[in-house]
């Protein structure tokens, strides 16, 4: 069998970094205001100043690094820059709807928080075609695979940083945990 279109996901353990300041940072951003973009519930800062704050230097040089392997590897013209980063912190019975960063090449997570148990959410990569899809595929599936499903579930993972195209959808689970997940997000052009 050969693909005839692929989907790239790169995923890259990034625990070599200072993550409890990194995470003491995120948590100063999510106060009590409520910031809504595709969170139903939680705490979405605003943008990051990454030009200017400090401990987020070796992740964003670290994102930009893996990014422009990731271009190399995709065969495209690299990125140069990161556009903007913001964290999200959900608690229990909060999720992310359904959406797309449009305007930016490749879009990405990273998790440092202390722990990410069953259940604190897990993000989903919608396949882009879903809604032609499920018409005539849902349900045809004997085991899921990367031909035949309309959407990967990732389990987040402290120091994980994970990136995709800008173009796929995708959602965050609701928190059924007992545990605060938290995560940093941000666009590459």
């Amino acid at each position: 069998m050969n693909d005839l279109f692929s989907i790239p996901v790169k995923s890259v353990d990034l625990s070599h970094i200072d993550m409890d300041s990194i995470k003491k940072y995120c948590l100063s951003k999510t106060d009590n205001s409520y910031h809504q973009n595709s969170n139903e519930g939680g705490h979405h800062s605003k943008y990051f100043d990454i030009n200017n704050d400090l401990i987020l230097q070796p992740l964003c040089k670290d994102i930009l690094n893996v990014s422009k392997q990731f271009c190399d590897e995709l065969e495209v013209n690299s990125v140069t820059k990161i556009q903007n980063m913001w964290c999200i912190l959900n608690k229990k019975g909060h999720y992310n709807r359904e959406h797309i960063h449009a305007h930016s090449f490749l879009s990405g997570v990273f998790y440092p928080g202390d722990e990410y148990p069953d259940g604190c959410g897990d993000l989903s990569l919608v396949h882009p075609s879903h809604h032609l899809m499920n018409y005539d595929w849902d349900h045809k599936q004997k085991n899921y695979n990367k031909y035949n499903s309309l959407v990967m579930n990732i389990k987040p993972k402290r120091g994980m940083l994970l990136l995709f195209p800008s173009f796929i959808p995708h959602f965050v689970h609701i928190n059924k945990s007992n545990s605060d997940r938290l995560v940093i997000s941000f666009n590459i052009e």
